[in-house]
């Protein structure tokens, strides 16, 4: 089945010109495709894969959603809305000088902790920025410039 349905394809690319290496390309692997399709197989464009962040920057993102969550509920507080007990439990969990230093000591910290946390990714992004000009004036001066 496979040898009839590429000798088939294959036929239909005999009769197209290409003028370039690239038409030719494609035009191979566009005869693939239809062949993977008329054999039932699972066709998929793949596209290329968005490069992830490092684990260290995700995991550091997740502790400032979380400190965040923390600030709000605390607040909320202060503000003297009754919060459910398992939220509660979440920030004495979390927090145990919550009971010891009160609410608006703790408040603090937290938000100490998302400033040093927040500006020590913002540094790793200069960091990059400033790879990526450095990269960049190397090879092409005028781009940067």
């Amino acid at each position: 089945k496979l040898k009839e349905e590429t000798s088939l394809v294959n036929s239909c690319l005999a009769a197209l010109a290409s003028t370039s290496i690239s038409d030719t390309n494609t035009l191979l692997l566009a005869g693939a495709h239809v062949v993977r399709e008329r054999l039932g197989e699972k066709v998929t464009l793949d596209s290329p894969k968005e490069q992830q962040e490092p684990f260290w920057k995700r995991r550091i993102q997740e502790k400032i959603q979380q400190l965040r969550k923390d600030i709000s509920h605390l607040e909320e507080l202060k503000s003297g809305t009754q919060l459910k007990q398992k939220i509660m439990d979440g920030l004495n969990r979390r927090h145990p000088l919550l009971k010891k230093k009160g609410l608006t000591c703790v408040a603090e910290e937290l938000k100490q902790r998302l400033r040093a946390k927040a500006a020590k990714i913002k540094r790793y992004n200069k960091r990059i920025e400033r790879y990526h000009q450095n990269k960049l004036f190397g090879n092409n001066q005028k781009t940067v410039l």
